[in-house]
């Protein structure tokens, strides 16, 4: 590799537990931990996150503006896609709320068209 490689530093998959059970899981506590821990990381880091394409989905629809259409709420990623976005996060009343700006980027394939 490359002088000053250290892997420990460019990947983490600590909280990757393999397969999930469908009864006994909550995915949307599981991307909020996910939403949280990217906030507690240096500023300025870059996070690139991988994952199903239904998983990116049911992100888009939990933390998109409601009233915010975006192709990737209602349709699926192709396979390998790449999209660039950006997470904030914002309090009120003493509780956190995680948001994707709208300015969400395309890099690579996008998503699949809807099913007729």
């Amino acid at each position: 590799m490359w002088e000053g490689f250290d892997p420990e530093k460019l990947f983490n998959a600590e909280y990757n537990e393999g397969q999930k059970s469908l009864l006994s899981s909550n995915g949307y506590k599981r991307m909020r931990d996910f939403c949280e821990w990217t906030f507690e990381q240096s500023k300025g880091t870059v996070i690139v996150g991988g994952g199903h394409s239904f998983y990116f989905r049911a992100f888009f629809q939990s933390f998109m503006d409601l009233d915010h259409e975006f192709i990737g709420k209602t349709n699926i990623m192709h396979n390998s896609a790449v999209v660039s976005f950006t997470l904030e996060r914002g309090e009120k009343d003493g509780r956190v709320y995680y948001r994707i700006d709208p300015d969400v980027k395309v890099l690579y394939k996008g998503f699949k068209a809807a099913k007729k």
